[in-house]
């Protein structure tokens, strides 16, 4: 777990530069390990960011568009996780 939440600390802080003031999303679906999404959301906390987990349904493709209410919700925040097994 030390690993991974240095992995997340690297995403949410020099990947993405989350600030305080921000409103984050991390996406996942159910076949991917819980421990990851939950690592990022730490790591957001940690920043002071608001942050929300949607675990959605397992795409069947990579590149599936998401349905239009998570389409609406990805547009509603500042920085984005997308933590799935298919690409979205």
């Amino acid at each position: 777990m030390k690993e991974l939440m240095k992995g997340a600390r690297i995403a949410v802080n020099q990947c993405m530069r989350v600030n305080p003031k921000e409103k984050v999303l991390i996406i996942t679906d159910r076949r991917m390990p819980r421990k990851i999404p939950e690592a990022l959301l730490k790591a957001v906390k940690e920043v002071g960011a608001e942050c929300l987990i949607k675990e959605i349904r397992p795409l069947r493709v990579n590149g599936q568009e998401p349905s239009a209410k998570v389409a609406e919700l990805m547009k509603s925040v500042d920085a984005l996780f997308l933590v799935t097994s298919k690409s979205l």
